[in-house]
Protein backbone atom coordinates (compact mmCIF):
# COMPACT_ATOMS: atom_id res chain seq x y z
CA UNK A 1 0.00 0.00 0.00
CA UNK A 2 1.01 3.58 -0.56
CA UNK A 3 2.35 5.53 2.38
CA UNK A 4 -0.51 7.45 3.99
CA UNK A 5 1.09 10.82 3.30
CA UNK A 6 1.45 9.96 -0.38
CA UNK A 7 -2.16 8.76 -0.51
CA UNK A 8 -3.38 11.96 1.08
CA UNK A 9 -1.20 14.09 -1.20
CA UNK A 10 -2.57 12.32 -4.26
CA UNK A 11 -6.11 13.03 -3.10
CA UNK A 12 -5.39 16.68 -2.37
CA UNK A 13 -3.86 17.18 -5.83
CA UNK A 14 -7.31 16.66 -7.33
CA UNK A 15 -8.92 19.29 -5.08
CA UNK A 16 -8.54 23.03 -5.66
CA UNK A 17 -7.78 25.37 -2.79
CA UNK A 18 -11.09 26.73 -1.46
CA UNK A 19 -12.16 30.30 -1.97
CA UNK A 20 -12.29 32.37 1.21
CA UNK A 21 -16.00 33.09 1.59
CA UNK A 22 -18.55 32.37 4.29
CA UNK A 23 -20.52 30.28 1.81
CA UNK A 24 -17.44 28.14 1.18
CA UNK A 25 -16.88 27.70 4.89
CA UNK A 26 -20.52 26.72 5.36
CA UNK A 27 -20.31 24.14 2.57
CA UNK A 28 -17.08 22.68 3.93
CA UNK A 29 -18.51 22.54 7.44
CA UNK A 30 -21.35 20.43 6.12
CA UNK A 31 -19.01 18.15 4.13
CA UNK A 32 -16.70 17.56 7.11
CA UNK A 33 -19.71 16.96 9.34
CA UNK A 34 -21.01 14.30 6.96
CA UNK A 35 -17.58 12.66 6.81
CA UNK A 36 -17.40 12.71 10.62
CA UNK A 37 -20.84 11.12 10.82
CA UNK A 38 -19.72 8.27 8.58
CA UNK A 39 -16.73 7.60 10.82
CA UNK A 40 -18.87 7.64 13.96
CA UNK A 41 -21.17 5.06 12.37
CA UNK A 42 -18.46 2.78 10.93
CA UNK A 43 -16.07 2.94 13.92
CA UNK A 44 -12.92 2.10 11.90
CA UNK A 45 -10.04 0.39 13.72
CA UNK A 46 -7.51 1.40 11.06
CA UNK A 47 -6.73 4.30 8.72
CA UNK A 48 -9.31 3.72 6.01
CA UNK A 49 -10.12 5.85 2.92
CA UNK A 50 -12.99 7.31 4.97
CA UNK A 51 -10.51 8.52 7.59
CA UNK A 52 -8.33 10.13 4.91
CA UNK A 53 -11.40 11.76 3.37
CA UNK A 54 -12.38 13.27 6.72
CA UNK A 55 -8.93 14.76 7.28
CA UNK A 56 -8.59 16.02 3.69
CA UNK A 57 -11.87 17.90 4.01
CA UNK A 58 -10.88 19.16 7.48
CA UNK A 59 -7.65 20.61 6.07
CA UNK A 60 -9.62 22.43 3.36
CA UNK A 61 -11.92 23.88 6.03
CA UNK A 62 -8.99 25.05 8.14
CA UNK A 63 -7.41 26.68 5.09
CA UNK A 64 -10.62 28.49 4.12
CA UNK A 65 -11.21 29.70 7.69
CA UNK A 66 -7.63 30.92 7.96
CA UNK A 67 -7.88 32.92 4.73
CA UNK A 68 -11.20 34.39 5.75
CA UNK A 69 -9.98 35.44 9.20
CA UNK A 70 -6.96 37.18 7.65
CA UNK A 71 -9.26 39.32 5.51
CA UNK A 72 -11.20 40.50 8.56
CA UNK A 73 -9.62 43.66 9.94
CA UNK A 74 -11.27 43.05 13.32
CA UNK A 75 -10.12 39.46 13.57
CA UNK A 76 -8.03 38.59 16.62
CA UNK A 77 -4.48 37.75 15.48
CA UNK A 78 -3.12 34.34 16.43
CA UNK A 79 -1.30 34.54 19.76
CA UNK A 80 2.47 34.54 19.72
CA UNK A 81 4.44 31.87 21.54
CA UNK A 82 4.24 32.39 25.29
CA UNK A 83 7.30 33.96 26.84
CA UNK A 84 8.84 34.29 30.28
CA UNK A 85 7.19 37.73 30.42
CA UNK A 86 3.76 36.11 29.96
CA UNK A 87 4.48 33.73 32.83
CA UNK A 88 5.80 36.48 35.11
CA UNK A 89 2.71 38.56 34.35
CA UNK A 90 0.25 35.79 35.23
CA UNK A 91 2.05 35.11 38.53
CA UNK A 92 1.86 38.80 39.49
CA UNK A 93 -1.81 38.90 38.45
CA UNK A 94 -2.66 35.81 40.52
CA UNK A 95 -1.02 37.28 43.62
CA UNK A 96 -2.81 40.60 43.15
CA UNK A 97 -6.13 38.75 42.83
CA UNK A 98 -5.71 36.92 46.15
CA UNK A 99 -3.70 33.74 45.50
CA UNK A 100 -1.14 32.53 47.99
CA UNK A 101 2.06 31.55 46.15
CA UNK A 102 5.11 30.33 48.03
CA UNK A 103 8.16 32.50 47.46
CA UNK A 104 10.13 29.26 46.98
CA UNK A 105 8.63 28.47 43.56
CA UNK A 106 8.92 30.22 40.21
CA UNK A 107 7.16 29.56 36.90
CA UNK A 108 9.52 29.28 33.92
CA UNK A 109 9.29 28.21 30.25
CA UNK A 110 11.68 25.95 28.35
CA UNK A 111 11.28 22.73 30.34
CA UNK A 112 10.86 19.36 28.55
CA UNK A 113 7.16 19.51 29.48
CA UNK A 114 6.88 23.16 28.39
CA UNK A 115 6.42 25.55 31.32
CA UNK A 116 6.63 24.43 34.93
CA UNK A 117 7.39 25.32 38.53
CA UNK A 118 11.00 25.40 39.71
CA UNK A 119 12.10 25.46 43.35
CA UNK A 120 14.11 28.61 44.11
CA UNK A 121 15.00 27.27 47.56
CA UNK A 122 14.83 23.93 49.36
CA UNK A 123 11.23 22.84 50.01
CA UNK A 124 10.18 20.38 52.69
CA UNK A 125 7.52 17.72 52.21
CA UNK A 126 4.00 19.01 53.05
CA UNK A 127 5.17 22.63 52.91
CA UNK A 128 2.35 24.88 51.56
CA UNK A 129 2.89 25.87 47.94
CA UNK A 130 -0.25 27.54 46.57
CA UNK A 131 -3.80 28.48 47.52
CA UNK A 132 -6.39 29.55 44.94
CA UNK A 133 -9.66 31.26 45.91
CA UNK A 134 -12.93 30.47 44.14
CA UNK A 135 -13.11 33.80 42.34
CA UNK A 136 -10.09 32.78 40.26
CA UNK A 137 -11.66 29.53 39.05
CA UNK A 138 -13.44 29.30 35.71
CA UNK A 139 -16.71 27.46 36.40
CA UNK A 140 -20.22 27.18 35.01
CA UNK A 141 -21.08 30.24 37.09
CA UNK A 142 -18.86 32.23 34.73
CA UNK A 143 -20.80 30.81 31.80
CA UNK A 144 -24.10 31.70 33.50
CA UNK A 145 -22.96 35.31 33.98
CA UNK A 146 -21.68 35.75 30.42
CA UNK A 147 -23.36 36.56 27.07
CA UNK A 148 -23.31 32.83 26.19
CA UNK A 149 -25.41 31.90 29.25
CA UNK A 150 -28.15 30.59 26.96
CA UNK A 151 -26.01 27.52 26.22
CA UNK A 152 -26.87 26.23 29.70
CA UNK A 153 -30.44 25.70 28.50
CA UNK A 154 -29.50 23.93 25.26
CA UNK A 155 -30.78 20.32 25.43
CA UNK A 156 -28.14 19.03 23.00
CA UNK A 157 -25.45 20.15 25.46
CA UNK A 158 -27.15 19.50 28.79
CA UNK A 159 -28.17 16.03 27.66
CA UNK A 160 -24.59 14.77 27.39
CA UNK A 161 -22.13 13.52 30.00
CA UNK A 162 -19.57 16.03 28.68
CA UNK A 163 -21.90 19.03 28.80
CA UNK A 164 -19.88 20.89 31.43
CA UNK A 165 -16.68 20.39 29.45
CA UNK A 166 -18.36 21.71 26.29
CA UNK A 167 -19.63 24.81 28.09
CA UNK A 168 -16.24 25.59 29.62
CA UNK A 169 -14.64 25.18 26.17
CA UNK A 170 -17.22 27.54 24.66
CA UNK A 171 -16.55 30.07 27.43
CA UNK A 172 -12.77 29.86 26.99
CA UNK A 173 -13.26 30.35 23.22
CA UNK A 174 -15.44 33.39 23.87
CA UNK A 175 -12.94 34.94 26.28
CA UNK A 176 -10.02 34.17 23.96
CA UNK A 177 -11.72 36.08 21.14
CA UNK A 178 -12.88 39.01 23.29
CA UNK A 179 -11.15 42.34 22.81
CA UNK A 180 -10.90 42.56 26.59
CA UNK A 181 -11.11 39.73 29.10
CA UNK A 182 -10.47 39.50 32.80
CA UNK A 183 -8.76 36.19 32.06
CA UNK A 184 -6.27 37.53 29.49
CA UNK A 185 -3.16 37.15 31.74
CA UNK A 186 -4.11 33.51 32.37
CA UNK A 187 -5.03 32.67 28.76
CA UNK A 188 -1.79 34.21 27.47
CA UNK A 189 0.22 31.99 29.82
CA UNK A 190 -1.28 28.75 28.44
CA UNK A 191 0.32 26.59 25.72
CA UNK A 192 -0.40 27.77 22.17
CA UNK A 193 -0.86 24.23 20.87
CA UNK A 194 -1.44 20.79 22.33
CA UNK A 195 -0.74 17.17 21.40
CA UNK A 196 -4.33 16.10 22.06
CA UNK A 197 -6.06 13.99 19.37
CA UNK A 198 -7.73 17.11 17.93
CA UNK A 199 -4.31 17.99 16.49
CA UNK A 200 -3.50 14.50 15.21
CA UNK A 201 -3.26 13.45 11.58
CA UNK A 202 -3.76 10.06 9.86
CA UNK A 203 -0.05 9.49 10.43
CA UNK A 204 -0.61 9.57 14.18
CA UNK A 205 -3.20 6.82 13.89
CA UNK A 206 -0.89 4.76 11.69
CA UNK A 207 1.81 4.85 14.38
CA UNK A 208 -0.70 4.08 17.15
CA UNK A 209 -2.31 1.13 15.36
CA UNK A 210 -3.67 -1.57 17.63
CA UNK A 211 -4.11 0.60 20.71
CA UNK A 212 -7.69 1.40 21.75
CA UNK A 213 -6.41 4.97 22.17
CA UNK A 214 -6.22 5.19 18.37
CA UNK A 215 -9.93 4.55 17.96
CA UNK A 216 -10.79 6.71 20.98
CA UNK A 217 -8.72 9.61 19.61
CA UNK A 218 -10.47 9.49 16.26
CA UNK A 219 -13.87 9.11 17.91
CA UNK A 220 -13.22 12.06 20.22
CA UNK A 221 -12.16 14.23 17.29
CA UNK A 222 -15.21 13.44 15.16
CA UNK A 223 -17.56 13.97 18.09
CA UNK A 224 -15.81 17.22 18.94
CA UNK A 225 -16.35 18.39 15.38
CA UNK A 226 -20.08 17.69 15.73
CA UNK A 227 -20.06 19.81 18.89
CA UNK A 228 -18.16 22.57 17.08
CA UNK A 229 -20.70 22.65 14.24
CA UNK A 230 -23.53 23.00 16.75
CA UNK A 231 -21.81 25.80 18.66
CA UNK A 232 -20.75 27.54 15.43
CA UNK A 233 -24.33 27.64 14.20
CA UNK A 234 -25.81 28.61 17.57
CA UNK A 235 -23.35 31.38 18.43
CA UNK A 236 -23.45 32.77 14.88
CA UNK A 237 -27.26 32.93 14.81
CA UNK A 238 -27.34 34.71 18.17
CA UNK A 239 -24.54 37.06 16.99
CA UNK A 240 -22.42 36.15 20.00
CA UNK A 241 -19.30 35.11 18.08
CA UNK A 242 -18.26 36.07 14.59
CA UNK A 243 -17.93 33.09 12.23
CA UNK A 244 -14.77 34.78 10.99
CA UNK A 245 -13.20 34.37 14.41
CA UNK A 246 -14.72 31.20 15.87
CA UNK A 247 -12.71 28.76 13.79
CA UNK A 248 -12.08 25.05 14.30
CA UNK A 249 -8.52 25.92 15.41
CA UNK A 250 -9.81 28.28 18.10
CA UNK A 251 -12.28 25.69 19.36
CA UNK A 252 -9.85 22.75 19.57
CA UNK A 253 -7.38 24.96 21.43
CA UNK A 254 -10.07 25.88 23.97
CA UNK A 255 -11.33 22.29 24.17
CA UNK A 256 -7.77 21.05 24.77
CA UNK A 257 -7.27 23.67 27.49
CA UNK A 258 -10.34 22.39 29.31
CA UNK A 259 -9.74 18.65 28.83
CA UNK A 260 -6.15 18.92 30.03
CA UNK A 261 -6.89 21.18 33.00
CA UNK A 262 -10.43 20.66 34.31
CA UNK A 263 -10.85 19.61 37.94
CA UNK A 264 -13.84 18.37 39.90
CA UNK A 265 -15.04 20.77 42.60
CA UNK A 266 -18.05 20.71 44.96
CA UNK A 267 -21.17 22.03 43.27
CA UNK A 268 -22.25 24.89 45.52
CA UNK A 269 -23.58 27.29 42.90
CA UNK A 270 -26.72 29.22 43.77
CA UNK A 271 -27.38 29.99 40.11
CA UNK A 272 -30.64 28.32 39.07
CA UNK A 273 -29.49 27.62 35.49
CA UNK A 274 -26.30 25.94 36.75
CA UNK A 275 -28.27 23.93 39.31
CA UNK A 276 -30.65 22.70 36.60
CA UNK A 277 -27.78 21.86 34.28
CA UNK A 278 -25.93 19.59 36.69
CA UNK A 279 -28.28 18.56 39.52
CA UNK A 280 -26.65 16.48 42.23
CA UNK A 281 -23.27 16.35 40.48
CA UNK A 282 -19.86 17.81 41.25
CA UNK A 283 -18.88 20.82 39.20
CA UNK A 284 -15.92 21.29 36.89
CA UNK A 285 -13.45 24.14 36.98
CA UNK A 286 -10.26 25.47 35.48
CA UNK A 287 -7.98 26.46 38.35
CA UNK A 288 -5.26 28.91 37.30
CA UNK A 289 -1.92 28.42 39.07
CA UNK A 290 -2.73 24.80 39.97
CA UNK A 291 -2.42 23.85 36.33
CA UNK A 292 1.10 25.25 36.00
CA UNK A 293 2.51 22.30 37.97
CA UNK A 294 3.50 19.31 35.84
CA UNK A 295 2.52 15.76 36.76
CA UNK A 296 4.53 13.12 38.58
CA UNK A 297 3.20 10.07 40.38
CA UNK A 298 3.32 10.45 44.14
CA UNK A 299 1.14 11.02 47.12
CA UNK A 300 -1.88 13.29 46.58
CA UNK A 301 -1.13 16.69 48.08
CA UNK A 302 -3.93 18.87 46.72
CA UNK A 303 -7.27 19.53 48.36
CA UNK A 304 -10.45 21.39 47.50
CA UNK A 305 -12.39 22.55 50.54
CA UNK A 306 -15.47 24.63 51.20
CA UNK A 307 -15.84 27.18 53.95
CA UNK A 308 -18.83 29.35 54.79
CA UNK A 309 -18.43 33.10 54.99
CA UNK A 310 -19.79 32.93 58.53
CA UNK A 311 -16.92 30.65 59.60
CA UNK A 312 -14.43 33.02 57.98
CA UNK A 313 -15.96 36.00 59.78
CA UNK A 314 -15.77 34.16 63.09
CA UNK A 315 -12.10 33.38 62.52
CA UNK A 316 -11.41 37.03 61.69
CA UNK A 317 -13.29 38.13 64.81
CA UNK A 318 -11.22 36.08 67.24
CA UNK A 319 -9.00 38.07 69.60
CA UNK A 320 -11.10 41.24 69.41
CA UNK A 321 -12.49 41.01 72.92
CA UNK A 322 -12.10 44.71 73.64
CA UNK A 323 -14.98 45.49 71.27
CA UNK A 324 -17.18 42.72 72.70
CA UNK A 325 -20.70 43.90 73.47
CA UNK A 326 -20.49 47.10 71.41
CA UNK A 327 -22.91 47.66 68.56
CA UNK A 328 -24.99 44.54 69.22
CA UNK A 329 -27.70 45.35 66.70
CA UNK A 330 -25.25 45.97 63.90
CA UNK A 331 -23.39 42.78 64.73
CA UNK A 332 -26.56 40.72 64.46
CA UNK A 333 -27.30 42.21 61.04
CA UNK A 334 -23.81 41.30 59.81
CA UNK A 335 -24.10 37.79 61.18
CA UNK A 336 -27.42 37.33 59.39
CA UNK A 337 -25.95 38.59 56.09
CA UNK A 338 -23.00 36.23 56.46
CA UNK A 339 -25.29 33.24 57.09
CA UNK A 340 -27.11 33.93 53.82
CA UNK A 341 -23.94 34.02 51.76
CA UNK A 342 -23.09 30.77 49.94
CA UNK A 343 -20.00 28.81 50.97
CA UNK A 344 -16.78 29.42 49.09
CA UNK A 345 -14.27 26.99 47.61
CA UNK A 346 -10.55 27.10 48.28
CA UNK A 347 -7.93 25.00 46.48
CA UNK A 348 -4.71 24.26 48.30
CA UNK A 349 -1.57 22.30 47.44
CA UNK A 350 1.46 21.29 49.48
CA UNK A 351 4.74 19.69 48.44
CA UNK A 352 4.46 15.94 47.69
CA UNK A 353 8.07 15.41 48.84
CA UNK A 354 11.27 17.30 49.58
CA UNK A 355 12.51 19.37 46.61
CA UNK A 356 16.01 20.82 46.30
CA UNK A 357 16.61 24.32 44.96
CA UNK A 358 16.71 24.15 41.15
CA UNK A 359 14.50 21.05 40.95
CA UNK A 360 11.18 21.09 39.13
CA UNK A 361 8.28 20.92 41.59
CA UNK A 362 5.64 18.39 40.53
CA UNK A 363 2.05 17.59 41.47
CA UNK A 364 0.11 14.33 41.24
CA UNK A 365 -2.80 14.76 38.77
CA UNK A 366 -4.58 11.66 40.07
CA UNK A 367 -4.99 7.98 39.24
CA UNK A 368 -5.26 7.95 35.45
CA UNK A 369 -3.96 5.49 32.91
CA UNK A 370 -1.29 6.47 30.41
CA UNK A 371 -3.91 6.31 27.65
CA UNK A 372 -6.14 8.75 29.56
CA UNK A 373 -3.25 11.19 29.97
CA UNK A 374 -2.48 10.89 26.27
CA UNK A 375 -6.06 11.39 25.09
CA UNK A 376 -7.00 14.21 27.46
CA UNK A 377 -3.73 16.06 28.01
CA UNK A 378 -1.46 15.04 25.12
CA UNK A 379 1.37 13.53 27.17
CA UNK A 380 2.38 10.31 28.91
CA UNK A 381 4.14 10.06 32.30
CA UNK A 382 7.50 8.32 32.34
CA UNK A 383 6.10 5.64 34.65
CA UNK A 384 2.57 4.93 35.77
CA UNK A 385 1.40 2.28 38.29
CA UNK A 386 -2.22 2.92 37.32
CA UNK A 387 -2.05 1.32 33.87
CA UNK A 388 -4.27 -1.52 32.72
CA UNK A 389 -6.11 -2.69 29.60
CA UNK A 390 -9.83 -3.13 29.03
CA UNK A 391 -11.42 -6.24 27.60
CA UNK A 392 -14.92 -5.74 26.23
CA UNK A 393 -17.23 -8.70 25.67
CA UNK A 394 -20.37 -8.12 23.60
CA UNK A 395 -23.37 -10.41 23.23
CA UNK A 396 -24.01 -11.59 19.67
CA UNK A 397 -27.22 -10.14 18.28
CA UNK A 398 -27.83 -13.29 16.25
CA UNK A 399 -27.89 -15.35 19.46
CA UNK A 400 -31.44 -16.79 19.89
CA UNK A 401 -31.16 -16.02 23.61
CA UNK A 402 -29.89 -12.46 23.02
CA UNK A 403 -32.97 -10.72 24.42
CA UNK A 404 -33.20 -12.91 27.51
CA UNK A 405 -29.51 -12.38 28.27
CA UNK A 406 -29.77 -8.62 27.80
CA UNK A 407 -32.75 -8.35 30.09
CA UNK A 408 -31.17 -10.64 32.65
CA UNK A 409 -28.09 -8.47 33.13
CA UNK A 410 -29.41 -5.09 31.92
CA UNK A 411 -26.91 -4.62 29.06
CA UNK A 412 -25.53 -6.30 25.96
CA UNK A 413 -21.86 -5.73 26.76
CA UNK A 414 -19.51 -5.49 29.72
CA UNK A 415 -15.99 -4.04 29.82
CA UNK A 416 -13.49 -5.62 32.21
CA UNK A 417 -10.21 -4.31 33.59
CA UNK A 418 -7.11 -6.47 33.24
CA UNK A 419 -4.21 -5.32 35.39
CA UNK A 420 -1.37 -6.92 37.34
CA UNK A 421 -3.69 -8.52 39.89
CA UNK A 422 -6.38 -11.13 39.57
CA UNK A 423 -9.10 -10.54 37.02
CA UNK A 424 -12.78 -9.86 37.84
CA UNK A 425 -14.62 -13.15 38.28
CA UNK A 426 -17.51 -11.66 36.34
CA UNK A 427 -15.35 -11.88 33.19
CA UNK A 428 -15.54 -15.66 33.26
CA UNK A 429 -19.17 -15.51 34.41
CA UNK A 430 -20.15 -13.30 31.48
CA UNK A 431 -18.27 -15.54 29.04
CA UNK A 432 -20.14 -18.58 30.40
CA UNK A 433 -23.42 -16.79 29.84
CA UNK A 434 -22.40 -15.82 26.29
CA UNK A 435 -21.78 -19.52 25.55
CA UNK A 436 -25.12 -20.73 27.00
CA UNK A 437 -28.25 -21.55 25.05
CA UNK A 438 -31.80 -20.59 26.01
CA UNK A 439 -32.54 -23.90 27.76
CA UNK A 440 -29.56 -23.62 30.13
CA UNK A 441 -29.77 -19.88 30.65
CA UNK A 442 -32.73 -19.28 32.99
CA UNK A 443 -31.98 -21.94 35.63
CA UNK A 444 -28.38 -20.81 35.96
CA UNK A 445 -28.65 -17.05 35.50
CA UNK A 446 -29.14 -16.33 39.18
CA UNK A 447 -26.22 -18.59 40.11
CA UNK A 448 -23.92 -16.99 37.55
CA UNK A 449 -24.71 -13.47 38.68
CA UNK A 450 -24.13 -14.41 42.34
CA UNK A 451 -27.77 -13.98 43.27
CA UNK A 452 -28.38 -17.45 44.66
CA UNK A 453 -26.22 -20.39 45.78
CA UNK A 454 -25.17 -23.09 43.35
CA UNK A 455 -22.36 -24.26 41.09
CA UNK A 456 -20.80 -21.67 38.78
CA UNK A 457 -19.92 -24.29 36.19
CA UNK A 458 -22.81 -25.03 33.83
CA UNK A 459 -21.26 -27.95 32.01
CA UNK A 460 -17.88 -29.13 30.79
CA UNK A 461 -18.72 -28.04 27.26
CA UNK A 462 -19.87 -24.58 28.35
CA UNK A 463 -16.73 -24.11 30.44
CA UNK A 464 -14.51 -24.95 27.49
CA UNK A 465 -16.40 -22.58 25.22
CA UNK A 466 -16.26 -19.74 27.77
CA UNK A 467 -12.51 -20.04 28.32
CA UNK A 468 -11.84 -20.26 24.58
CA UNK A 469 -14.05 -17.23 24.00
CA UNK A 470 -11.92 -15.09 26.34
CA UNK A 471 -8.67 -16.48 24.94
CA UNK A 472 -9.68 -15.85 21.32
CA UNK A 473 -10.76 -12.29 22.15
CA UNK A 474 -7.34 -11.58 23.67
CA UNK A 475 -5.58 -13.12 20.64
CA UNK A 476 -7.63 -10.94 18.31
CA UNK A 477 -6.70 -7.79 20.22
CA UNK A 478 -3.00 -8.70 20.12
CA UNK A 479 -3.13 -9.40 16.39
CA UNK A 480 -4.16 -5.80 15.63
CA UNK A 481 -0.85 -4.37 16.88
CA UNK A 482 1.93 -4.07 14.27
CA UNK A 483 4.52 -6.85 14.37
CA UNK A 484 7.35 -4.30 14.32
CA UNK A 485 7.68 -0.58 14.97
CA UNK A 486 6.17 1.44 12.09
CA UNK A 487 8.39 3.74 10.06
CA UNK A 488 8.64 7.25 11.56
CA UNK A 489 6.72 10.14 10.04
CA UNK A 490 7.67 13.83 9.79
CA UNK A 491 4.03 14.63 10.68
CA UNK A 492 4.50 13.12 14.15
CA UNK A 493 6.95 14.58 16.65
CA UNK A 494 9.61 12.26 18.05
CA UNK A 495 8.09 12.72 21.52
CA UNK A 496 4.62 11.62 20.41
CA UNK A 497 6.03 8.71 18.41
CA UNK A 498 7.88 7.56 21.54
CA UNK A 499 4.68 7.90 23.60
CA UNK A 500 2.80 5.78 21.10
CA UNK A 501 5.42 3.02 21.19
CA UNK A 502 5.47 2.98 24.99
CA UNK A 503 1.68 2.81 25.18
CA UNK A 504 1.56 -0.05 22.70
CA UNK A 505 4.24 -1.91 24.68
CA UNK A 506 2.33 -1.44 27.95
CA UNK A 507 -0.94 -2.68 26.47
CA UNK A 508 0.65 -5.64 24.68
CA UNK A 509 2.37 -6.69 27.92
CA UNK A 510 -0.96 -6.81 29.78
CA UNK A 511 -2.65 -8.72 26.96
CA UNK A 512 0.25 -11.15 26.61
CA UNK A 513 0.12 -11.90 30.32
CA UNK A 514 -3.64 -12.45 30.10
CA UNK A 515 -3.17 -14.81 27.16
CA UNK A 516 -0.55 -16.79 29.07
CA UNK A 517 -2.89 -17.08 32.07
CA UNK A 518 -5.86 -18.22 29.99
CA UNK A 519 -3.71 -20.72 28.10
CA UNK A 520 -2.47 -22.15 31.40
CA UNK A 521 -6.10 -22.39 32.59
CA UNK A 522 -7.16 -24.28 29.47
CA UNK A 523 -4.18 -26.63 29.74
CA UNK A 524 -4.81 -27.25 33.45
CA UNK A 525 -1.62 -25.60 34.72
CA UNK A 526 -3.59 -22.94 36.61
CA UNK A 527 -6.99 -22.96 38.30
CA UNK A 528 -9.86 -20.49 38.11
CA UNK A 529 -9.00 -19.24 41.61
CA UNK A 530 -5.38 -18.65 40.52
CA UNK A 531 -6.53 -16.19 37.85
CA UNK A 532 -9.84 -14.72 38.96
CA UNK A 533 -10.94 -12.96 42.13
CA UNK A 534 -12.81 -14.88 44.82
CA UNK A 535 -16.49 -15.51 44.25
CA UNK A 536 -18.76 -13.01 45.96
CA UNK A 537 -21.49 -14.08 48.35
CA UNK A 538 -25.03 -14.24 46.89
CA UNK A 539 -26.92 -10.96 47.01
CA UNK A 540 -30.46 -10.63 48.27
CA UNK A 541 -31.63 -7.59 46.33
CA UNK A 542 -34.32 -8.15 43.65
CA UNK A 543 -33.04 -8.20 40.08
CA UNK A 544 -34.35 -8.53 36.53
CA UNK A 545 -33.56 -12.24 36.85
CA UNK A 546 -36.42 -12.71 39.31
CA UNK A 547 -38.80 -11.11 36.86
CA UNK A 548 -37.83 -13.61 34.21
CA UNK A 549 -38.10 -16.56 36.58
CA UNK A 550 -41.51 -15.37 37.78
CA UNK A 551 -42.94 -15.43 34.30
CA UNK A 552 -42.54 -11.74 33.47
CA UNK A 553 -40.18 -12.38 30.58
CA UNK A 554 -42.56 -10.76 28.12
CA UNK A 555 -42.50 -7.50 30.05
CA UNK A 556 -38.74 -7.65 30.52
CA UNK A 557 -38.23 -8.12 26.78
CA UNK A 558 -39.60 -4.64 26.16
CA UNK A 559 -36.76 -3.11 28.16
CA UNK A 560 -33.87 -2.06 25.95
CA UNK A 561 -30.30 -2.74 27.13
CA UNK A 562 -28.52 0.31 28.44
CA UNK A 563 -25.77 1.83 26.37
CA UNK A 564 -22.33 1.64 27.93
CA UNK A 565 -21.14 4.93 29.31
CA UNK A 566 -17.69 6.08 28.34
CA UNK A 567 -15.59 8.36 30.43
CA UNK A 568 -13.68 11.29 29.16
CA UNK A 569 -13.42 12.52 25.54
CA UNK A 570 -15.83 14.50 23.65
CA UNK A 571 -19.56 14.68 24.07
Amino acid sequence: TLHLAAMSQARKATVKSPAATLDTVGRLLNEVKQAAGRLISSQPEDVTPEVLDFYDKLELLKEAQHKLSQRDAKSVPPPKERTAADLDLVMRWLKEEGCFISDKIHLIPGLPEGAGMIATADIKEDEPLVEVPEKLMITLDNVANSPIAGLLEDPRISGTDSGSTILLAAYVSYERLSSFSYWTPYLNALPRKFDTPFYWTPEHYRLLKGSPASYEGLRNTTLAFMVYCHLYSLLHKKQLLSPLKFTWEVFIWAYSVVLSRQNSIPQISKNEAVARFSPGRDGLALIPLWDFFNHMHGKPTSSITTASTKEEDEQKGKGKGKNKGKGKGKGKEKAKESEEKPPTIVCQSVAMRDFKAGEQVFMNYGNRTSAEFLLNAGFMPASNPNDYVRLKLVLRQDDPAYRTKCNGIGTDSVTFVLDEGKYPRMLLTFARMMAMDEADLKPYLGVMLGLCPGSEVVSEGNETMARNLITNKIRKLLSIYPASAPAPSPAVSPYMAACFQRLQSIEKAFLTKALERMTALIEGRMSVDDIFEAKEEPQTMPTPVEKIQEGEAEKAQTEQPQEEKKEGGAA
